[in-house]
């Protein structure tokens, strides 16, 4: 006779085998780019989706609606609210199957926009030159920020990585994107409508990485990039490998770097001194750079005399960008310093506080110890971006002639030889498709800088994106608005043919897309960095664009009249010897943002030789000319990196740069 004992532990073990014979119940869960405190999209339907057990029945609850969909085999479901009215109440969203439920809290209805792009989009409001203040300020409970972390992937992923919906809160919006949160807030300024702004962006990277690669496919011309991606595909464990050593290497070059950088300048007190010898500097002039392609670490010497009745009061240390890093000292003691552990964005403003009490009348010695790594060294702002500034406002400039050594050479650092990031398709399937189909009112996008040596296949590329980003939301043409690339570089003195104005070229082309409006920055840019600071009026552009034709705004709330853009070019009429310009969104007329006649106009000939030209408003239009060329068949405006042209309408926004010739671009036939 079997024991009771026995024969119930056998009734246990049979029982379990059972239960593991049997399928798993999947556990309920949502898509992660829901979460608390996030915004649905009004005024059309609303896809909420996730996985359970295949053939469950869900259950979608929000405002009073209530949705079933059924779970499929592999246990995917999607259900689609009503249309929603605006709520500025959070609500709960609640999600149910058999025993099992979920609840989503603090959600708002509003409307939701996708801020997409490269590294200007990405730029931080940390980064902002006044970014205390205006984190500060950033206290808007209406607006709901969700940052997609950083993800590349060969197949279309599922899931952002545990990112969240967050409180716009000072607290909380330090590391989102200025440019989104500026043009966030302007919106919800002027409507009233709770805002959802959804951040995907990735510095340095190419448009082809935000394109899904079938796109690609059928184009002889994208064979190389897709040939690399396959390479990527078929060798990724070992390419992430390498990525991972390529990423401790250079953390440790920049420990290395920190260390040194921390260290006293040799020889001793020398370089604090206004009069000791260095026998191994020499004389350059400053702002300049340094030892082209050289890693290490430098110093700088200047002194500067203060007059006899000096009172000794605190003073600011304005140096400009410096690339890369810095250590500074004013007479021995440290004021400031950039180095690898504190920078904040590359080419930095640095301006240090001089204590009361540090300087004196007389000799003064500024001390510099300047680290580079890659490319060019040195003090980069213009010389009049350069001074110490007495606390009575006596501006004293530092450009001129300082003392100059290289102090110590670190070799080439460390860097990503391996950028799957950059490959086609792999952003787009790393971090938009697993926001798809997320009800959203429409996106904006800032990038193209990464792109500029191929801007004819930009004009190809971009706005294919864009009706393919369209096609997979299946939303129709939701409102896409793009910033076009601001100036940026020294200025030209004559006229030339220039990649990043064809880049230009080819964003302004794609206005023709419906649904589409561009930020122009012409004005706004900063010749020594790419990256320029100024994103609240890149955001207010945006945000233009969106009042205007998403809104349907003609005035602001103050009664202001609404201007989206400045002018566009629209047309030329030869008159004998000069050219007359037609434009488009003129508002009340052109004028020119500083009083002068209009300036970066250049006119050519049938040999297709650009000079300067003569340009005068009248009206709605431009008759540009020059003595030089009697037969005119083209004109361009602002055709550099960085021009100097000031045609505005009468709102303040500047003109778009543009050509009227279809002569050969220099990036036709580049990839």
């Amino acid at each position: 006779m079997t024991h009771p004992s026995l024969q119930h532990l056998r009734s246990l073990i049979g029982l379990a085998a059972l239960l593991a014979a049997l399928p798993a119940q999947a556990e309920l869960k949502l898509a992660e780019v829901f979460s608390d405190h996030l915004v649905l999209q009004r005024e059309q339907a609303v896809p909420v989706w996730g996985t359970a057990s295949p053939g469950d029945a869900v259950n979608v609850e929000f405002a009073g609606h209530t949705v079933t969909a059924t779970a499929d085999d592999e246990g995917a479901w999607m259900a689609k609210l009503p249309a929603l009215e605006v709520s500025r109440e959070g609500r709960e969203l609640r999600v149910s199957a058999g025993s099992e439920s979920l609840t989503i809290s603090d959600v708002l209805v509003g409307d939701v926009w996708l801020c997409s792009g490269q590294s200007n989009m990405e730029f931080p409001m940390k980064n902002l030159k006044n970014a205390d203040e205006e984190i500060a300020a950033a206290n808007y409970p209406q607006i709901r920020l969700l940052l997609v972390r950083r993800n590349y992937s060969s197949t279309p992923a599922d899931t952002i990585n545990g990112c969240t919906w967050r409180v716009c809160a000072p607290d909380r919006v330090s590391d989102f994107s200025a440019v989104a949160y500026f043009f966030g807030r302007d919106v919800w300024q002027e409507t009233d409508v709770p805002i959802g702004l959804i951040e995907a962006s990735w510095g340095g990277t190419p448009i082809e990485a935000w394109t899904r690669p079938a796109l690609m496919e059928s184009k002889p011309s994208y064979a190389r990039p897709l040939k690399a991606r396959t390479e990527f595909v078929e060798h990724e464990e070992q390419v992430r490998a390498r990525m991972i050593q390529e990423e401790q290497d250079r953390r440790k070059w920049m420990a290395d770097t920190e260390k040194l950088m921390n260290e006293p300048p040799a020889p001793g007190q020398a370089w604090f001194s206004a009069d000791a010898p260095l026998p191994d500097a020499e004389k350059v002039k400053v702002p300049g750079k340094w030892a082209q392609n050289t890693d290490g670490l430098a110093l700088y010497r200047r002194v500067i005399t203060l007059p006899d009745n000096y009172r000794s009061g605190p003073a600011t240390l304005d140096l400009g960008v410096i690339d890369d890093f810095d250590v500074t000292w004013v007479n021995g003691t440290e004021v400031g310093r950039t180095t690898p552990s504190n920078i904040r964005t590359a080419s930095e403003f640095r301006s240090y506080k001089v204590p009361a009490g540090l300087l004196k009348p007389g000799a003064n010695v500024i001390t510099v110890r300047m680290g580079d790594w890659r490319w060019h060294a040195g003090f980069l702002s213009p010389a009049k971006k350069m001074s110490l500034v007495t606390d009575s406002g006596t501006s004293i400039p530092l450009a001129g002639e300082w003392d100059f050594q290289l102090d110590i050479d670190l070799g080439s650092r460390p860097y990503a030889q391996t950028n799957p990031f950059k490959l086609p398709g792999v952003l787009y399937d790393g971090m938009i498709h697993p926001v798809i189909p997320y009800a959203i009112r429409g996106a904006i996008w800032y990038q193209g800088e990464a792109n500029a040596g191929r801007a004819v296949v930009y004009g190809e590329l971009f706005p294919n994106m864009i009706n393919d980003w369209r096609a997979q939301w299946g939303q129709g043409d939701f409102p896409f608005y793009f910033v076009q690339l601001a100036n940026y570089r020294e200025r030209n003195k004559e006229p030339v043919d220039n990649e990043w104005a064809e880049l230009r070229e080819s964003q302004t082309k794609t206005l023709s897309l419906p649904n589409t409006g561009m930020a122009v920055t012409i004005d706004i840019g900063d010749a020594g960095d790419i990256h320029p600071k100024n994103k609240q009026e890149v955001g207010r552009r945006l945000a233009l664009w969106a009042l205007a034709d998403t809104y349907g705004m003609t005035k602001t709330a103050d009664g202001k009249p609404l201007v989206r853009s400045g002018p566009l070019y629209s047309s030329m009429q030869k008159q004998a010897d000069k050219i007359v310009i037609t434009f488009t969104e003129t508002a009340d007329g052109l004028k020119t943002s500083d009083g002068r006649e209009p300036v970066g106009f250049a006119i050519a000939g049938a040999d297709q030789k650009f000079v300067w030209a003569q340009a005068k408003i009248d009206g709605d239009t431009v008759i540009v000319s020059s003595p030089e060329v009697s037969d005119p068949q083209a004109v361009r405006y602002g055709w550099s990196s960085n021009p100097d042209v000031n045609l505005v309408n009468s709102a303040g926004l500047p003109a778009s740069p543009f050509r009227t010739d279809d002569w050969r671009a220099i990036t036709e036939g580049r990839y």
